[in-house]
């Protein structure tokens, strides 16, 4: 390899991967309605989505994205005027804490977790069947 094109490559990678990084980390954000935070720590992808296989075949009337986003959405019988991602991660955590004070709680693959979460397992895995 020619001296002059070693460095141009190294260059582009030089400015390149950090570009990708701060760009993945201020910019790009996770679908929250997909994102169970707290069990994300704990769990691959692959198991949340067995999760939330294990969820579907425990309540069959939610086997829909439609529906599961409908119930991820609502408080209080109201959906969130917003679309904003943080106002919609903010809704959905306060969500997961009162599933936990009211006890809508489920186990699924040992996992103690709120109803919230496992519909959030539900939706990410139907989106992988679907996509």
């Amino acid at each position: 390899m020619k001296r002059r094109n070693f460095i141009i490559y190294t260059a582009v990678v030089a400015v390149g991967l950090p570009a990708a990084y701060y760009i993945k980390k201020h910019y790009w954000q996770p679908d929250p309605l997909m994102t169970p935070d707290m069990l994300a720590q704990f769990c691959t992808e692959r198991e949340l989505r067995s999760i939330g296989q294990m969820y579907i075949q425990q309540i069959p009337s939610e086997n829909n994205k439609q529906v599961l986003t409908n119930l991820l959405l609502a408080a209080d019988n109201n959906k969130p005027a917003t679309t904003d991602k943080t106002a919609l991660h903010d809704a959905i955590t306060k969500k997961i804490t009162e599933d936990f004070t009211a006890d809508k709680t489920i186990i699924l693959d040992g996992w103690f977790i709120s109803i919230t979460e496992a519909r959030q397992c539900a939706l990410l895995s139907l989106n992988q069947n679907q996509a």
